[in-house]
């Protein structure tokens, strides 16, 4: 994704329909890139161009690694790893066959089994596989990125030997499961390369293969999800991961492979020269921006890869356009969906709305996205929000402490017998881990807050977007329980009114409040401690003390609002509010709270009063009822599984 060099009397020029024209020729936008930004793209368009100013057609972009394209319609790519259970690529389709079949051809053409291969910018035209050409009047290359391979196993090298893969799209993972089937791999041991988001997903897969006997993990960091997490929390993750049986290598690499000579993998030197048996090896060490096809019609590209793209997405050619993994802006690209949705969004929007039949608005632009996440990984759930590594930008040991603060709420602690202990850990001046006569366990009266300096010039621009000044300084809560796999850490402005951000693992149920008290800088009105502790008598999380503007779900930045209006509209099953909203699309992190929003709102279940139900009034209003059963997949609800077991 990149930036453009326009000329700044074009900055706030976008591309509009001229509204006095009486008849009007659509112009055409060409999507380069059906993944799940470019699909967003459209869906966005179709919306939202009610006139029919533009013609929308899509295409997939050919793969630099494997020289092919996607065959599929668009589909979920963050839920991958569902494909190994069911292994239909149907079941992650964000919009299903019917979908497409629905559109009027004159408005939207989608074309599959034929990808763009060149792009004449002066001209406006590409070059399909086919041999043809399509003409564009504006151009959208929404060409995602690819997985990265280290230096020394080329793309022609993994061609060529057998048992090496990477984790990127369904036809990656097609050939991961064929390859497992076979004789001499059966019983044996996957290696992933990578501890990250992508690489605890490919971890997770493998390991759930009856046929894989063996899954080990290499990661050059000391713990995994590095990105994520800081040391204690990635601990936690560690010791999670372990416990399931799968083998972790820390602060270790892989420096080449060992194969037959018919080229069949049989193992990996690490970079201590040890050998690692493996009969299947998969890399998930990042990935790279797709901008082949920019970089030869000569737009340019960012110094670490990317199509540079400048705040309203706009290339270095007029007329064309970059958005999601492929974009770079500001030298910055995202890998997570919900940015490239929110690029998706605002180009939408500048398209249609700046200027129409009836007036227009001010044009939207790129604004640097919130970079929070919540997912489950190894079947572990893990989340970060806000500014979760505003401590480590704070320099150790200047005016490092920390102070015993009486809470209210602490007495309630003596009362609750499930309360785990719990273990504050206190940096050292170095930046290590404390000795232990710096740990403390949390006890009735109290708990124990970090107090860190002030924060430093290089940080200063960030945490004033966060509401920070360059003076004050913070606090850091932090929970940790290794018996339970359970570890927080909240970051606090000094007085404890604002929270800035933090990290979860093993729960995170309180992250759409949380995320929500961060992006509103929305001053606290309970004692800092209580967002670890609780204030008790919780029942299941029904959203409903969330205020209609909280965005429920980050990947489609969907409100709780938007919700409880499908409802009101007489939508009573999740899979349209699915469609509709497209809330839990995504990463489907959100679908448990967006279930109970939804029930809560459209059906209120006779055990109501004994677990605290508090549906919204006015969705309840809406007189419809749905079924109260776990899942579409079991058909009984709680309360009758309890009754069963019990």
């Amino acid at each position: 994704m990149t930036n453009s060099t326009l000329d700044q009397r074009e900055c706030v020029v976008v591309p509009a329909v001229d509204a006095t024209r009486a008849v009007r020729t659509p112009k055409t936008i060409l999507v380069v890139g059906l993944g799940m930004v470019g699909i967003a793209f459209i869906e966005k368009i179709l919306n939202l161009d009610e006139a029919r100013h533009y013609r929308i057609r899509g295409s997939p972009w050919l793969s630099r690694l494997r020289r092919t394209a996607e065959t599929h319609l668009a589909y979920n790519r963050v839920a991958l790893t569902e494909y190994f259970q069911h292994r239909s690529v149907e079941k992650l389709y964000l919009n299903q066959v019917e979908w497409y079949a629905q559109q009027d051809p004159e408005h939207f053409i989608f074309h599959t089994g034929e990808q763009v291969t060149s792009l004449n910018t002066a001209a406006h035209f590409v070059t399909t596989s086919k041999g043809r050409l399509i003409n564009y009047d504006y151009c959208v290359l929404a060409t995602g990125s690819e997985s990265t391979l280290p230096p020394y196993i080329p793309p022609e090298r993994v061609a060529q030997t057998k048992g090496v893969f990477v984790y990127r799209n369904i036809a990656d993972l097609d050939r991961i499961l064929s390859y497992a089937e076979k004789e001499h791999v059966r019983g044996g041991r996957a290696v992933v390369v990578g501890g990250g988001l992508l690489g605890l997903e490919a971890a997770k897969a493998v390991f759930d293969l009856k046929t894989i006997g063996k899954v080990a993990i290499v990661n050059r960091q000391a713990y995994p999800l590095s990105r994520q997490l800081d040391d204690e929390g990635g601990e936690i993750v560690l010791r999670c991961i372990e416990a399931m049986g799968v083998e972790v290598l820390t602060k270790a690499s892989v420096t080449s492979l060992v194969t037959t000579p018919e080229g069949v993998l049989t193992g990996l030197v690490l970079s201590n020269d040890e050998q690692l048996d493996a009969e299947m090896v998969i890399y998930a060490i990042g990935i790279t921006p797709r901008d082949d096809l920019a970089r030869k019609a000569g737009l340019k590209c960012g110094a670490r890869g990317g199509i540079t793209v400048d705040d309203y997405l706009r290339t270095s050619s007029p007329d064309i356009y970059a958005i999601g993994e492929c974009a770079s802006w500001r030298e910055n690209t995202f890998g997570l969906i919900g940015p490239g949705v929110e690029m998706a969004d605002i180009l939408a929007f500048n398209l249609t709305q700046v200027q129409t039949d009836v007036g227009g608005f001010q044009p939207r632009q790129m604004n640097m996205p919130d970079l929070s996440t919540k997912l489950k990984l190894m079947g572990v759930d893990v989340a970060s929000f806000g500014d979760y590594f505003l401590d480590k930008r704070i320099p150790r040991g200047t005016a490092s402490r920390s102070r015993k603060v009486e809470d209210t709420q602490a007495g309630k602690l003596s009362n609750t017998a499930s309360t785990p202990i719990w273990e504050i850990k206190v940096d050292d001046p170095n930046g290590s881990v404390a000795a232990s006569s710096k740990q403390h366990t949390l006890k009735s009266d109290g708990v124990f807050l970090q107090k860190v300096s002030s924060v430093t010039k290089t940080s200063e621009s960030n945490s004033k977007r966060r509401g920070l000044s360059s003076s004050e300084s913070i606090e850091c809560l932090t929970y940790r329980d290794p018996f339970s796999f359970v570890y927080k850490k909240y970051i606090f402005t000094a007085d404890g009114k604002y929270l800035l951000g933090g990290m979860m693992v093993g729960d995170t149920s309180d992250y759409v409040k949380l995320i929500s008290l961060v992006k509103k800088k929305k001053a606290i009105d309970a004692p800092p401690s209580q967002f670890i502790v609780g204030a008790g008598g919780k029942g299941e999380e029904d959203g409903a003390d969330l205020d209609d503007d909280t965005q429920v779900c980050s990947c489609h930045n969907v409100t709780k609002g938007a919700i409880v209006t499908c409802v009101k509209e007489g939508v009573n099953d999740i899979g349209d509010l699915k469609s509709k909203t497209k809330a839990g699309t995504g990463c489907g992190g959100c679908m448990p709270l967006v279930t109970n929003i939804f029930k809560a709102g459209s059906y209120c279940p006779p055990q109501a009063l004994t677990l605290n139900y508090a549906p919204q009034v006015e969705m309840k209003k809406a007189g419809h009822s749905v079924s109260n059963n776990l899942c579409l997949h079991f058909a009984m609800s709680r309360q009758e599984l309890f009754t069963v077991v019990k």
